[in-house]
């Protein structure tokens, strides 16, 4: 089992509690001490400041916050049967929102702490803006894995997995970042320890790398470039 796989498995289990979406969302998370903050992007720095005003109470902003955030979502991630809050004022979202800017760790905990706040007010369609699909969080970890960030990825892989279970979840992410050349290696050995948890369809995949793409040549050759 190579080293970038008992990192990926060491972050989710120091992570993996076993809760529900629910329960990850619940209000008991608490908001940080303010402090000043270093944003990556201008996108960020108004994603965020429209995010704090919404968590305080201004649901104003809430729609604003709604509309940015999936934005930043890629196509088919975002259910596109359920209807976007609708802004009151003239408001256009940032241009140049980069591809899950808002899903990394520190805003994504204020985005879903501001749809906490808004459902809290009285506006339960904020619940439908949490993303609570596994495939959805997988795709995200693999994003983030594959640009090095370990934990946000390792926060979306979590998702996966408490909402799917490990061995449904270690098959989503195997599957997923078998597709992606700077995933693969994690993605295959994650579909190892699916099959190994009785998965059959992790089973097959497997065998069909095997068979059509050399997968062990490959796997291989990848655990060659984590060496000195």
């Amino acid at each position: 089992m190579n080293k970038t796989f008992l990192l990926f498995i060491s972050l989710i289990s120091f992570c993996f509690t076993g809760c529900t979406l629910e329960d990850e969302t619940a209000e008991k998370i608490i908001i940080p001490v303010e402090k000043k903050q270093d944003y990556s992007s201008k996108a960020e720095e108004v994603f965020t400041e429209y995010a704090k005003k919404c968590t305080t109470g201004d649901m104003r902003a809430a729609p604003k916050v709604v509309h940015m955030y999936v934005s930043s979502l890629q196509k088919g991630d975002f259910d596109e049967s359920v209807a976007l809050p609708e802004i009151e004022d003239n408001f256009d979202v940032p241009e140049k929102i980069k591809p899950y800017e808002f899903q990394q760790v520190s805003t994504n905990a204020i985005y879903e702490m501001c749809l906490q706040k808004a459902s809290s007010e009285g506006h339960k369609e904020y619940s439908n803006y949490f993303v609570s699909r596994g495939t959805v969080s997988a795709k995200i970890s693999r994003k983030f894995y594959s640009e090095d960030r370990t934990s946000d990825g390792a926060y979306w892989s979590r998702r996966v997995t408490n909402l799917l279970g490990l061995k449904t979840g270690y098959y989503i992410l195997g599957r997923l970042f078998c597709n992606d050349e700077k995933t693969f290696t994690i993605g295959a050995d994650l579909l190892k320890e699916s099959a190994k948890l009785g998965d059959e369809n992790a089973k097959q995949y497997l065998f069909d790398l095997a068979l059509n793409n050399n997968v062990f040549e490959k796997l291989s050759k990848n655990k060659d470039n984590l060496k000195d």
